[in-house]
């Protein structure tokens, strides 16, 4: 599978990709600038077609922070820390 990676260096925030034959594609961006990133997006090209105006929509990451600790609220080193998605809001 080849990936192409394309920067958006103008105000305006386009973005073109070229060469491409006829097929499926993922498209998705970020920003670890905003701490950003879009849902993946699906794109179907037939044979010689041009898509236009194919806009992707970046929502804000979320972070968690905190001290793991124990019964008597001693902070304890070492402990691993797993977050599992339970449903997306």
């Amino acid at each position: 599978m080849r990936r192409m990676r394309v920067r958006s260096l103008t105000t305006t925030a386009r973005f073109t990709l070229r060469g491409l034959r006829a097929g499926n594609y993922t498209i998705n961006a970020e920003s670890q600038r905003l701490g950003a990133f879009t849902n993946t997006k699906s794109i179907t090209l037939a044979k010689g077609e041009h898509k236009t105006d194919v806009d992707v929509m970046l929502d804000l990451e979320g972070s968690i922070a905190g001290t793991v600790v124990d019964q008597n609220d001693a902070p304890v080193a070492g402990v691993a820390v797993d977050l599992l998605p339970t449903s997306r809001s």
